[in-house]
């Protein structure tokens, strides 16, 4: 299928390709060069789990702060380090790159090539019940519970969610 670049700067490209003779116009994540991580390290509790969870905010959902997965690009193309990298830096836990679980892969939409390869971590031993916040314009990481995640608009979140309950039986 040939592809041709319709347009693009350095944070997305969109891209023409035929589909049955007719154009199909989709984005292309140039930052990421297609691809990205999605992390969903949870915990046990005495109530049952908690999950990583970040509030962000998406210029393109909406203007309120939402509930996401933790993601990002892929970087140097090596998955495990970017995840134990953002961890660091999310969390402080050092992760082991034998300590990742992956749940697969994900598309990011009907409309884009960008690929998100799913992952989680069990930190129920690490300990630290407090998170090095990186609160900024409001944006900051939490332990959250499944209502949080099942009242997210994050498509790749409950996607994640899904995956990793059928893994652990939650």
């Amino acid at each position: 299928m040939a592809k041709k670049t319709i347009y693009d700067n350095p944070a997305i490209s969109i891209m023409e390709a035929d589909k049955h003779g007719k154009a199909y116009i989709y984005s292309h994540d140039t930052y990421s060069n297609g691809r990205r991580v999605l992390i969903l390290p949870y915990r046990k509790h005495l109530g049952g789990h908690e999950f990583l969870l970040r509030r962000e905010i998406i210029p393109c959902w909406d203007v309120a702060a939402d509930t996401c997965a933790v993601s990002t690009r892929v970087k140097k193309d090596d998955v495990e380090q970017t995840i134990i990298d953002e961890l660091m830096d999310l969390t402080g836990y050092d992760i082991k790159p034998t300590e990742l679980i992956h749940l697969g892969l994900c598309m990011a939409s009907k409309t884009s090539d960008t690929v998100y390869e799913l992952y989680t971590v069990n930190l129920s031993d690490r300990g630290s019940e407090e998170l090095p916040y990186h609160i900024k314009d409001g944006e900051h990481s939490f332990w959250g519970k499944d209502d949080d995640i099942l009242k997210s608009i994050d498509s790749h979140l409950i996607t994640c969610f899904t995956r990793l309950m059928h893994l652990i039986g939650i």
